[in-house]
């Protein structure tokens, strides 16, 4: 580093690499070389939207593609997008989520039973279900 500029400048450089390249069967796992593409994202999207978990849709990427590490993403990838894309999509809007859910629970299961009630500005303040087992 110069003294007076505080500007860094290089002494020396050697171009060669210091250590052993990742072999081609282990590069999926390099942070540089992985993640899904758009359509993979949109095929997670439908998939989880369908009621598969991410280890069934990452199965059957894998297996489309060839076996493990052939979907270009690990499990914690498509796990993490999946995650952001339902933390995204309740964001704003979880209380009617919720409420939502609760009534599809009602129509699939008559013994599924829930009440709520909201403030004087229309804010959810209470909350209680309960399901067949309880």
């Amino acid at each position: 580093m110069s003294e007076e500029g505080g500007i860094w400048f290089v002494k020396n450089f050697v171009d060669v690499h210091d250590h052993p390249l990742a072999k081609p069967e282990h590069v999926f796992v390099l942070w540089s070389h992985r993640g899904l593409n758009e359509a993979q994202k949109a095929e997670a999207i439908a998939l989880s939207s369908g009621g598969l978990r991410p280890y069934q849709i990452m199965d059957m990427m894998q297996k489309r593609n060839g076996g493990p590490g052939d979907a270009g993403f690990l499990m914690q990838d498509l796990y993490n997008f999946i995650a952001r894309e339902k933390k995204e999509k309740v964001e704003g809007s979880d209380v009617e989520y919720v409420l939502s859910y609760m009534g599809r629970q009602k129509y699939k299961n008559p013994e599924f039973y829930f009440e709520y009630s909201t403030d004087e500005e229309g804010r959810l303040q209470n909350l209680f279900w309960l399901d067949s087992q309880s």
